[in-house]
């Protein structure tokens, strides 16, 4: 069995992808140190989590997206606000908010859980639900300016973006000399 670590996403245009990247960049020039930041390629919005998974099921997986979004539209998004998972005692990820669309997320996330798990896929149970947002950064430690600099921008951000697509993505990591990169290469897209 040969296996790639897959994951399954709404990817967003470059042009999306530079606005959020202006704002990551507002964030990252007042917190330089602590925060390991994604890269503006790797913005997406993460549906399910596969792991490590058979290459042999990735035309099972592309048909269960497709019979997943086959009924659905397009729709708009708002990026908005600023959050932290797990929360504020202890914040290991930082992170842009996502309002609309919430039958076309919900109910993605919801199906691609059933459908999955037909196929051998766990549901989730280490989180309560499912809450949309983009990965700005990974907490390494907490700079010291991070709650005032975070207040400062929670809710200074907004665009609005068109969800148009489900992809499945594999999760590669790339080594360069002592340190080592993540990069999302598509296996499959499927268009709402």
């Amino acid at each position: 069995m040969s296996s790639k670590r897959m994951f399954i996403a709404f990817p967003f245009h470059d042009e999306v992808k530079n606005k959020i990247a202006q704002l990551q960049s507002v964030l990252r020039n007042q917190m330089p140190q602590g925060i390991k930041w994604v890269e503006k390629q790797s913005f997406h919005v993460t549906v399910k989590f596969l792991g490590d998974t058979d290459q042999m099921l990735i035309p099972k997986i592309t048909e269960i997206m497709k019979s997943v979004v086959v009924d659905k539209t397009p729709q708009e998004i708002e990026l908005k606000e600023l959050g932290i998972f797990p929360g504020k005692r202890k914040p290991r990820v930082l992170w842009l908010g996502i309002d609309g669309a919430k039958d076309l997320l919900q109910g993605t996330y919801d199906d691609l859980e059933n459908k999955l798990e037909d196929l051998g896929f766990a549901k989730e149970t280490k989180y309560s639900g499912f809450n949309p947002h983009i990965t700005l950064g990974r907490i390494k430690e907490l700079p010291e300016n991070f709650f005032p600099v975070f207040r400062a921008h929670e809710k200074s951000y907004t665009t609005k973006c068109q969800i148009e697509a489900l992809t499945l993505y594999e999760s590669q990591f790339i080594r360069n000399g002592k340190s080592k990169k993540v990069v999302y290469q598509p296996l499959a897209k499927v268009h709402i």
